[in-house]
């Protein structure tokens, strides 16, 4: 299933040493500092469904656990979902660039982060394709969790698809790789697309683009107290359609309407961020090069 991904043929003794990580803190577990105490994680659990941390899945798992009581090895990126305004938390790299890519996809709706497996159907699923489930050391049966699972719109059809992000694939082990295989089986039982993705993977244009305007996502265009930010707009746009240089189409309109200095580069990075322009993301925003429109909203409201 995985074998086109290759197995990583490096020893335990050198991945442990490359990844920096006392061989002692191997069997810790990755929601806290300290070894697993089953009463201790329940309590913690509990606290955490009351305040309404957590996403979905009816089992207590790691993500309920405050992000201050994560190991001092992990990491951690918080984003912002452009539709619903939501905190996404990511516990990788690879994770906050996909994660980043699937947020600004046309017809995105949701995006839910570390899913849970129910334990019955990952312990039956392990069965059958004879690997062992993985435990907690007492014994008791791991919730496994996928990375993400992201709701999109597509013709007026939702549509789920579910992922898992790896750094490499170099770096998987057979072990890894059965624990994926475990995973991918219940997503197709569900009939939902499983996909695992890598980190160096990512378009790193795409993610030049969203970088460039996600800060100006849901803020407020009013800026120098005037409400006639529609006409800053059309003249902004007016150098854009012209198919001068990003740059030049803004000063320009800052010349016109005797704006600020870099002002209107400023409300083109909201107009884009925001949907009122809609552009080609797998092309490179470049202030010294024409800007390509694809569709403009004119009747946005704000």
């Amino acid at each position: 299933m995985f074998s086109s991904l290759g197995v990583s043929k490096t020893s335990p003794e050198r991945a442990t040493k490359f990844m920096k990580i006392p061989k002692r803190r191997k069997i810790r577990l990755t929601f806290s500092s300290k070894a697993f105490n089953k009463k201790s994680f329940a309590a913690s659990a509990a606290t955490a469904l009351e305040k309404g941390w957590g996403q979905i899945g009816v089992e207590p798992y790691h993500p309920f656990i405050p992000v201050n009581r994560l190991a001092g090895y992990g990491f951690s990126v918080r984003l912002c979902c452009p539709c619903t305004g939501e905190s996404i938390h990511c516990h990788s790299l690879g994770e906050a660039n996909w994660n980043r890519i699937h947020l600004w996809t046309t017809g995105h709706k949701r995006l839910f982060t570390q899913v849970a497996i129910p334990r019955q159907a990952s312990q039956r699923i392990a069965k059958e394709l004879g690997i062992i489930h993985p435990t907690y050391p007492d014994r008791t049966p791991v919730v496994m969790t996928t990375d993400a699972v992201h709701l999109c719109l597509v013709d007026g059809v939702h549509i789920f698809t579910a992922y898992s992000v790896k750094l490499k694939p170099q770096g998987l082990k057979q072990r890894k790789l059965d624990l994926l295989a475990i995973e991918k089986r219940y997503y197709e039982e569900l009939g939902i697309p499983w996909y695992l993705k890598f980190r160096y993977d990512a378009d790193q244009t795409i993610l030049g683009n969203i970088r460039f305007v996600e800060s100006f996502v849901g803020a407020s265009p009013l800026i120098w107290g005037s409400t006639d930010w529609k006409r800053y707009e059309d003249a902004i746009y007016a150098g854009v359609a012209s198919g001068i240089p990003l740059n030049a189409a803004c000063w320009s309109a800052e010349k016109a309407l005797d704006m600020p200095q870099n002002s209107a580069l400023t409300l083109a990075r909201f107009f884009i961020a925001n949907r009122i322009w809609d552009i080609d993301w797998k092309v490179a925003i470049n202030p010294t090069k024409p800007l390509v429109v694809l569709q403009r909203h004119e009747g946005t409201e704000l």
